[in-house]
């Protein structure tokens, strides 16, 4: 398998430009496909998780196509994304209905230091009108950074409240690849302890908010999430918790930038399953 995908590779590097994307491959099997086998693989009532690099044109690219593929084939798309916080709803609701300006919005909404250029076709992307929704599912940044800072333990009992029910922190799988690519975190156990949590409160809240529309929605809607890579990535953040929380029709797909990567074999061992914690999710899209 990883000879394929190797030759694959390497065939893809002499013959293209490095700037081009490399397309699209499944993650089960390490092998290149395309766009329609993904779009086809998507079913009424499905979870369809988009693990992205942050502020990327060419993720955003990619997602609306995705979003577009999906219309076409007939079904409705509804959009949830990290972004906004869930005590926000009504904010985002009002700004799709015309009711607050961008910027009135952006600013009510606590929007952070990304563009929101390279989100605004995801989220105005829903039909009001049919019964799409475009969603808020994360924490507030108030309540993850006092947890990151102090620990769950230091939050008062309004704070409390915002946390999803039955809160539970991510697997050891999960937490020892975050420790890993969170060099910020070097210290006690208990300033690690802290980060997590936080982490995992992200995690847990969104396949919180995810589970109540899922349950809620009668018209078997599609959700395209639109989250960090790493919360996708290898299955032990939002797709753990989101089985845990019962839902189950869950596909995911991770997008990587190759100039992230420092060689041909870093970027294989991106594609193919992992030995130690599987595959990275069932499809991988490189640009």
């Amino acid at each position: 398998m990883l000879n394929f995908i190797s030759i694959l590779v390497t065939a893809f590097y002499f013959s293209q430009s490095f700037s081009e994307p490399l397309g699209l491959y499944n993650g089960q099997t390490g092998e290149k496909t395309k766009l329609a086998e993904l779009l086809s693989a998507v079913r009424p009532g499905d979870v369809l998780l988009l693990g992205e690099k942050h502020a990327n044109s060419m993720a955003q690219e990619q997602q609306m196509q995705i979003l577009q593929g999906l219309r076409d084939r007939g079904l409705k798309v509804s959009v949830a994304m990290e972004f906004f916080y869930y005590p926000h709803q009504e904010l985002v609701d009002q700004f799709k209905q015309g009711l607050l300006s961008e910027d009135t919005f952006l600013q009510q909404s606590e929007w952070g230091s990304l563009s929101f250029e390279f989100y605004k076709s995801q989220a105005l992307f829903p039909r009001n009108n049919q019964n799409e929704r475009t969603l808020a599912i994360n924490a507030p940044r108030k309540l993850t950074n006092k947890v990151a800072k102090k620990g769950l333990s230091f939050l008062d009992a309004e704070e409390v409240k915002l946390l999803p029910p039955a809160l539970e922190l991510g697997n050891e799988s999960y937490r020892k690849r975050y420790m890993a690519v969170a060099p910020h975190m070097s210290g006690s156990s208990i300033v690690v302890d802290n980060y997590f949590a936080a982490q995992s409160i992200w995690d847990d809240t969104m396949a919180w908010q995810i589970a109540k529309f899922t349950a809620q929605n009668t018209e078997q809607q599609v959700l395209v999430v639109v989250v960090g890579e790493f919360h996708v990535a290898y299955g032990g953040g939002l797709p753990d918790r989101l089985y845990h929380r019962g839902v189950l029709n869950v596909k995911t797909l991770t997008q990587l930038d190759h100039t992230d990567f420092s060689s041909e074999e870093e970027l294989v061992d991106a594609i193919v399953p992992s030995h130690e914690f599987g595959i990275r999710s069932d499809y991988i899209w490189i640009f």
